[in-house]
């Protein structure tokens, strides 16, 4: 993402960047009133967070370096938006292709040169103001990044302007990274992920004096990254359910994600009666696939937001990507999108679970899709803290079916150890079972 920012497409647009923030705070020197908001401290524990979300991101590469075959089929609205907006003509869709990257970098070097360097360190003249904000922006940032790489490498949708992707074949699309890195799109999530920092640090911070200019501000900043999402249909790099997938990803993380992590009002924050925790952690386990064992290696991020209803009653949603490796014989790679939600009773839990999986190896490529639900017992503690779940999802586009069983052990409110034990049946009914043991940083707000 870092080299976005100096791509020398961008270069004038930086420069009317760094024009344009002198000029606004110039603006804002003149409206300034006393006492001006401040950015909150950064807590230890999100210093850990960043760190867990860049590497994830990086991890997601190295784990699957090559994403599944994945699909090519048209989601509800996907044709009709295409047939309104795509170009016909191969030359004007490069030049949207172009124009399109330099409105996502323009709006990516935004937060830094005129949040950061101009308003905080040349107009204020405030390192700990500018830290504060950068690091923020880093966070967020590094959230998308993590979830569009992990969704790119798990998934493999192949671009609508690529024919689809025939197992043992020489096409394009079979052996390029590029094609199939259809969902999410990632110039629409960090385009509105820039967009959603700067709404939310002049909301908040009023940088610009507050009211008529810091809204307008929001509002172009929004404009671009809109252009961004429709300019990559038009040019026919993304379905509208990837620019759908990503402008809701980067307003979360840009907007969503922080405001309820530092700017939120105490009964509204993540301190309140939401609460939220991430696993992010790293494993050693083994695969069993057509009856041949391989040792593997694996990465996990996991993100749960429980939310109080009545006194005994909880309303609970977790989030978990996982992606495994072979390190013997393979090459094989398996990765996995869960998605579950459901109610809390005491320490019981029940509720609906979906797992999208891809597996790859060198005698067969699928993905599937299953739902089902999910039996856990969860049992909160300071020193030590126990979650036990229970997936069986029979549901699905094949045959397929997956049980999973998970075992969480928290220690001190800081550290995690899982166990996961898995089990699924491919498109042809064969049988794959994955044991793994991870540990990693355990992080709750």
């Amino acid at each position: 993402m870092l080299a976005l920012l100096v791509g020398p497409r961008s270069k004038q647009f930086l420069t009317l960047l760094i024009l344009l923030s002198f000029g606004l705070t110039t603006q804002a020197k003149a409206q300034e009133a006393a006492p001006r908001p401040y950015p909150p401290p950064i807590p230890t524990q999100n210093y850990v967070l960043g760190l867990g979300l860049l590497s994830s991101a990086i991890a997601s590469n190295w784990f699957i370096e090559t994403p599944p075959r994945g699909w090519k089929n048209d989601l509800p609205l996907d044709p009709q938006v295409r047939d309104l907006l795509r170009l016909d003509s191969l030359d004007h869709r490069e030049t949207v292709s172009t124009v399109s990257d330099i409105l996502q970098n323009t709006l990516l070097a935004a937060p830094l040169l005129i949040d950061v360097l101009g308003v905080s360190l040349l107009y204020h003249q405030d390192p700990e103001m500018a830290w504060r904000m950068a690091y923020i922006d880093m966070e967020a940032a590094a959230l998308s990044t993590a979830v569009v790489m992990l969704t790119k490498r798990a998934i493999g949708r192949v671009r609508p302007g690529y024919a689809p992707c025939t197992p043992g074949s020489n096409d394009y699309s079979c052996h390029s990274n590029a094609a199939r890195a259809s969902f999410i799109s990632g110039h629409t999530s960090a385009a509105f992920t820039a967009a959603g920092l700067l709404c939310l640090h002049h909301s908040q911070l009023d940088l610009f004096g507050g009211g008529t200019a810091d809204q307008l501000f929001c509002a172009s900043a929004l404009a671009l990254a809109g252009s961004t999402g429709i300019m990559r249909i038009m040019a026919h790099r993304h379905y509208f359910s990837d620019v759908l997938a990503g402008t809701a990803l980067g307003l979360s993380a840009g907007f969503l994600f922080p405001y309820m992590m530092y700017y939120a009002p105490k009964e509204l924050s993540m301190n309140s009666s939401l609460e939220v925790d991430s696993f992010i952690g790293y494993g050693l386990g083994a695969l069993n696939y057509r009856g041949q064992s391989e040792l593997s290696v694996g990465a996990q991020l996991q993100l749960s937001v429980s939310g109080q209803l009545s006194e005994s009653w909880r309303l609970r949603t977790q989030l978990e990507g996982e992606l495994s490796r072979g390190v013997e014989e393979g090459p094989f790679a398996q990765g996995s999108l869960g998605l579950s939600t459901g109610l809390n009773y005491g320490y019981l839990y029940l509720g609906w679970s979906g797992r999208y999986r891809s597996f790859d190896s060198p005698t067969d490529s699928y993905t599937q899709l299953t739902s089902g639900g999910r039996l856990a017992f969860i049992k909160p503690g300071d020193a030590l803290s126990l979650r036990v779940a229970l997936d069986y999802q029979p549901l699905g586009e094949t045959e397929a079916d997956n049980l999973a069983l998970k075992i969480h052990a928290g220690f001190f409110e800081k550290f995690e150890a899982q166990i996961d034990l898995a089990h699924w049946r491919g498109p042809q009914q064969e049988s794959a079972w994955l044991a793994q043991l991870s540990l990693g940083a355990f992080l709750q707000w």
